[in-house]
């Protein structure tokens, strides 16, 4: 065992000899052979002094136990001590005590200060705790490409949680604030987006709160212009800033200009209530839909200051390493868990629209007000589990209506000779057969608009042969469930 004890702090750091080589051979895996890979970092303990004690197990060669101390990053403040005020109060004075703003009590909960080591030198920035798709509670962690590219320096993460104000306004800490020490695993790294994602090595706190995110590009949000982001400027306690989204943006190493290119990886935004300042990097730029926070992007940096309130900042767009590289960690479907189909009618079109995905769900509560939201229609499978097949989607370009078939025959009919289909993919796993307490689910086809209605429940479908003559009924399409 290693143990760090601070002259200034009763606290002691234990960790055991095989956990440090475990992160060492972490950093070795992930293709770092540098003395910085091998170099493994206390936490910051307060005081002037640190003493290092190694207990080795009985019986063990003394000589054999090599350590070596090859630098010190000497940090003048400890935000854990809720005495130690020196970057309390730091923030320009532009900057919204986030405990004053009640609509963010939730997104508070999933926003952490980071604290990390880079070849001997100490800085902060800010993360946001990312949910997946089935809420499986891993600590998915995301911040920017320019705060943490490597395994190196993820290894060395500490995060800090609830680090804000005990009440508006105040400097004094809250008492909910907790430290987590076991660093991260860097998951994917990518600069042209400013990327940096991570699982942490442990779970975070109580009341901490996984936060949701956007998978859609831009245009979706075409109306939504408000925007806000939780973050940590210059290190001090949580403020959030509320603006509007300009547009998207191509960046460099040195600028960033309005762009609608390949090359526009970023998102433009303007603040009217407070800004961003240097440790708000890598924090999550949100728009709400449906009551609900979404994260779509992270803060690169920009021109915005208490000086100069209109200067724009920049943040990377989440959805490109969503589609790219995020969806097995972020997407994953289970094979044992079905998951709500959601059902929509489209009051310009006469047509349903079922999708299984949340935030499209949510996405168009709020921006498709013709689109009457009718509540979970059914139950299924978003990955192929046993005795599942997929269903598939199209977008009719000419109606504007949606169709869904499990038919292998009737999927390769309709891309060959209906053009006017545009094919969208799998939209979840159902049974080919009446078993495993499946229901079936029924098909009808309207001839005059040219779309298709599909229920679960029977007295729906005898209902509509029985009053809607228009509807020709075809059949069970396949099977679902009426529940979990």
């Amino acid at each position: 065992m290693v143990r760090f004890y601070g002259d200034a702090s009763p606290k002691i750091y234990e960790v055991s000899a095989r956990e440090i080589l475990t992160v060492i051979q972490r950093n070795l895996d992930a293709g770092d052979s540098s003395d910085n890979a091998r170099t493994f970092w206390s936490p910051n303990m307060g005081g002037e002094a640190l003493t290092v004690e190694i207990e080795a197990p009985p019986n063990a060669v003394l000589e054999a136990v090599k350590v070596a101390v090859p630098m010190l990053s000497h940090v003048s403040i400890d935000i854990t001590k809720q005495d130690s005020l020196e970057k309390v109060g730091e923030a320009g004075s532009c900057n919204q005590d986030v405990t004053c703003a009640s609509q963010y009590d939730t997104l508070s909960k999933s926003v952490a200060l980071m604290d990390f080591i880079d070849n001997g030198s100490n800085y902060v920035c800010t993360g946001t705790l990312l949910n997946d798709r089935m809420s499986t509670g891993t600590p998915y962690f995301l911040s920017a490409n320019h705060c943490i590219s490597n395994q190196t320096v993820a290894s060395t993460l500490y995060t800090y949680w609830s680090y804000k104000s005990a009440s508006c306004n105040s400097t004094q800490v809250s008492p909910a604030l907790t430290a987590m020490t076991s660093g991260a695993t860097l998951l994917y790294a990518e600069p042209t987006t400013d990327t940096s994602f991570m699982r942490l090595n442990s779970q975070p706190p109580a009341g901490a709160l996984f936060a949701g995110s956007s998978p859609f590009d831009p245009s979706s949000f075409d109306g939504i212009q408000g925007v806000y982001g939780v973050h940590h400027p210059k290190g001090d306690l949580q403020k959030y800033s509320e603006g509007d989204y300009l547009g998207t943006a191509a960046c460099t190493s040195s600028n960033c200009s309005s762009s609608t290119g390949s090359n526009a990886k970023f998102l433009a935004v303007r603040w009217n209530r407070g800004v961003t300042e240097g440790g708000s990097s890598g924090s999550g730029l949100f728009r709400r839909l449906n009551g609900k926070d979404y994260l779509v992007g992270q803060l690169l940096g920009g021109a915005s200051s208490c000086s100069q309130p209109g200067g724009y900042d920049f943040y990377g767009r989440f959805d490109l390493p969503f589609n790219a590289a995020l969806q097995p960690w972020l997407n994953a479907p289970s094979t044992t868990v079905r998951t709500a189909i959601y059902r929509f009618y489209n009051t310009g079109t006469g047509a349903h629209f079922y999708t299984s995905n949340v935030p499209e769900r949510d996405l168009v509560i709020t921006r498709l007000h013709g689109y009457n939201y009718e509540g979970p229609a059914f139950f299924a499978f978003g990955a192929a589990a046993a005795g599942t097949s997929p269903v598939y989607r199209f977008y009719n370009t000419r109606t504007g209506a949606h169709f869904y078939t499990m038919s292998e025959q009737e999927r390769a009919n309709v891309q060959a000779t209906m053009p006017w289909y545009s094919y969208e993919g799998v939209a979840w796993y159902a049974n080919t057969s009446q078993t495993g307490g499946a229901t079936p689910m029924f098909r009808f086809y309207q001839t005059k608009v040219q779309t298709h209605f599909y229920t679960i429940n029977a007295s729906e479908r005898d209902s509509v042969q029985q009053n809607l003559p228009m509807y020709t009924y075809e059949g069970v399409a396949y099977f679902g469930w009426t529940n979990l």
